[in-house]
C-alpha cells in the first residue's frame, strides 16, 4: 500500500509529466557525459537511473543506447 501511494506521488512531481522519450534522451545525454566514465561501475548513470524509480527503470531498460558501453 505504501508502495503505491508513493508510486502516485511521483506521478504528480513535474519531472514524470516528461515524455518518457525526452526522459531517455536525457538519459543519454548523462550517459555520454565525460564525468560518467569518471565514476566507479556501480555508480554510473544506467545504474543510479534504473535504482531511483519504477518508471525510471523501465525507461532505462527500454532505452538500449545507455546499456552498450562496455567497460573492461
Amino acid at each position: 500500500m505504501v508502495s503505491t501511494l508513493r508510486f502516485r506521488h511521483n506521478l504528480i512531481t513535474p519531472i514524470y509529466r516528461l515524455p518518457n522519450e525526452v526522459l531517455a534522451l536525457i538519459f543519454q545525454f548523462a550517459e555520454s557525459s565525460p564525468y560518467n566514465s569518471l565514476q566507479p561501475l556501480e555508480s554510473r548513470v544506467p545504474l543510479n537511473i534504473s535504482a531511483v524509480s519504477r518508471v525510471w527503470r523501465e525507461i532505462a531498460l527500454d532505452t538500449p543506447q545507455i546499456w552498450t558501453t562496455i567497460d573492461v
